[in-house]
């Protein structure tokens, strides 16, 4: 199954297509990288509904840093902008950036 990765940077929409879980779900391997501020959303919550279904959580360093929530994720969790253009970039790998 193709692989993907969802950068999210901005919170939900009400009502919105939860692609992410829709995808997981189905079996396709899923990685989302929370980065500017849909990490608020992602550290208050959100990562563990998207975990439940199987999709990856990451977080965009640099945007934990700017909001003070660095100390709430483990390193291990954590990706630098180097890292995640690495994952963009690789050929398999379908990206969706919202």
């Amino acid at each position: 199954m193709t692989p993907w990765l969802f950068l999210l940077s901005s919170p939900e929409q009400a009502g919105a297509e939860p692609l992410p879980e829709l995808l997981a779900r189905s079996g396709h391997p899923v990685v989302a990288v929370a980065t500017d501020d849909f990490v608020v959303d992602a550290v208050h919550g959100r990562a563990d509904a998207l975990r439940e279904c199987g999709v990856e959580v990451l977080f965009d360093d640099a945007a934990l840093v700017r909001r003070g929530l660095r100390d709430r994720v483990a390193p291990a969790a954590r990706l630098t902008h180097h890292d995640i253009a690495a994952r963009a970039l690789d050929g398999r790998t379908r990206v969706v950036w919202r």
